[in-house]
């Protein structure tokens, strides 16, 4: 699959190698993870400001991911 066509939870899960990895660094379940791949989007709370999981998963990256990427709605 075209990395280009890849919803930004894909690009992650891509990124890092696995779901399992994802669930680690973000500190949640694989079935959260699992949750915001079907939905093509992390959780509404990361684009509120009350979870930081995209941020914590760019830092984890070491710039190759970005948070603004990652959620693009987001101001940056």
């Amino acid at each position: 699959m075209n990395s280009k066509t890849l919803n930004p939870v894909e690009k992650v899960i891509v990124f890092f190698g696995s779901k399992a990895e994802v669930s680690r660094i973000t500190g949640v379940s694989n079935v959260a993870v699992t949750k915001w791949q079907k939905k093509g989007m992390f959780p509404r709370t990361d684009y509120t400001g009350e979870t930081s999981h995209a941020h914590k998963l760019a830092r984890a990256s070491k710039g190759g991911l970005t948070a603004k990427e990652l959620l693009p709605t987001i101001n940056q």
